[in-house]
């Protein structure tokens, strides 16, 4: 006798996928986060926020502490650009070393943080890049003029400027003139010029004419042996050219002269180019300045608009 298993016509598996038991691996990867996994996930995703913020934190101090040296170093420049152009090329450039220098002391005793040495802009100069300023001829008369000769400082002052104007001479070589230098049978000048140098050059009747008047009816008594004295107590000699340029200023302003850079050299840019309009060469101009290196009297050459005309070349379009 055969026994049927009840069990046998349920063995077939049915064929629709839905239907499949999901494997345990695959049910345990799926369970629900615990408490504590989610407690863990929660810190690092604010530890990660605090470093963002910690990161901008500082990129807006950094940002900050840029914007605080920009605005200490555009003041710098802009005083550089507003006082560049009160000077020779020679002072603007000393004005900005030591303006760096003194940025760099600042650091140093710890009254600023950063160095703002680097701000300085550099001015940029070229040795005879420029054209000489000069006074055109009918200017001189009108300084010499305002000179009041009816009193001492007027009678010192219009002798100064006659020596600077007239002869070329340097404010230092005007400042240590002695009374020994003056041969009044020969009409001539002794000059202490740049390093230390002896020139002996004569002078016009003109400017002997104001030295005696200013010696005789001018200057003040002293034991003083410079021929030019001080105003003011006590009266002895110039210590330095820079009486000399002061003069040389106060008469281009009484006079109403405008030029870009007033002193003494205006004077002697002006005598030179007189006599280059003169007829005169550039040797002859050298030995009246007392130039020593013909390179010098050479920047010249630029304002002799005349001698100038014939190395232009003819405009391709014919006479404009």
């Amino acid at each position: 006798m055969t026994i049927r298993s009840p069990v046998s016509k349920w063995t077939t598996l049915p064929s629709s996928p839905s239907t499949v038991p999901t494997p345990l691996s695959t049910m345990a990867g799926s369970r629900p986060k615990s408490a504590n996994e989610e407690l863990q996930s929660t810190n690092e995703e604010l530890q990660s926020t605090n470093e963002e913020l910690t990161t901008s934190k500082e990129e807006m101090q950094s940002m900050n502490e840029e914007s605080q040296t920009v605005n200490a170093e555009l003041p710098i420049v802009r005083f550089i650009a507003d006082h560049a152009h009160d000077h020779s090329p020679r002072t603007a450039r000393s004005m900005c070393w030591t303006l760096r220098a003194f940025t760099r002391y600042l650091v140093y005793r710890g009254y600023i943080v950063d160095d703002l040495a680097a701000a300085v802009p550099s001015v940029r100069s070229w040795r005879f890049g420029p054209l000489p300023d000069y006074l055109p001829p009918p200017k001189i008369p009108l300084v010499l003029d305002g000179c009041d000769r009816t009193t001492a400082i007027g009678k010192r002052d219009y002798a100064v400027l006659l020596l600077l104007a007239r002869l070329g001479l340097r404010a230092n070589e005007v400042a240590t003139l002695a009374l020994e230098d003056i041969d009044w049978h020969s009409g001539l000048l002794t000059v202490r010029g740049k390093g230390r140098q002896l020139a002996v050059m004569p002078f016009l009747s003109e400017v002997g004419v104001a030295l005696a008047d200013y010696l005789q009816h001018g200057r003040w008594t002293t034991d003083n042996r410079r021929i030019f004295i001080r105003s003011l107590a006590p009266h002895r000699g110039f210590t330095s050219s820079s009486s000399i340029s002061m003069i040389a200023v106060s008469a281009l302003e009484r006079a109403g002269v405008d030029v870009p850079r007033k002193g003494t050299h205006i004077f002697r840019y002006s005598l030179a180019t007189q006599l280059l309009g003169a007829g005169a060469s550039l040797t002859e101009i050298g030995q009246v300045l007392r130039h020593q290196n013909h390179d010098t009297t050479r920047l010249y050459a630029k304002v002799d608009i005349n001698a100038l005309r014939k190395l232009g070349l003819p405009w391709p379009g014919g006479v404009q």
